[in-house]
């Protein structure tokens, strides 16, 4: 369940970075249909392609950091879970 929410969380910061770096140089028009399709790199011009590749690939970066470090934080909380001797049911 945490991944999940965490998963959420990440994406929505994403996005919303994404949002705001692509915003300096392309319009709105041109930035919500980026965030909807990829087929929309096709319309923009070469350099603007590069930035925008550029922006999502270190975002994508950030959004995976995060994703370990939430992944540590839960294999520290199993460890500190753990019991030698078990609980039988």
């Amino acid at each position: 369940m945490r991944g999940a929410i965490g998963l959420a969380i990440v994406t929505s910061v994403l996005n919303s970075f994404v949002h705001s770096r692509l915003s300096n140089f392309l319009s709105a028009d041109q930035v919500d249909s980026l965030l909807q399709t990829s087929v929309a790199m096709n319309s923009l011009q070469p350099e603007q392609q590069v930035r925008v590749r550029t922006i999502f690939g270190q975002e994508y970066d950030v959004q995976m950091r995060i994703l370990i470090e939430l992944a540590a934080a839960q294999l520290s909380e199993s460890l500190l879970m753990w019991q030698k001797n078990q609980i039988v049911v």
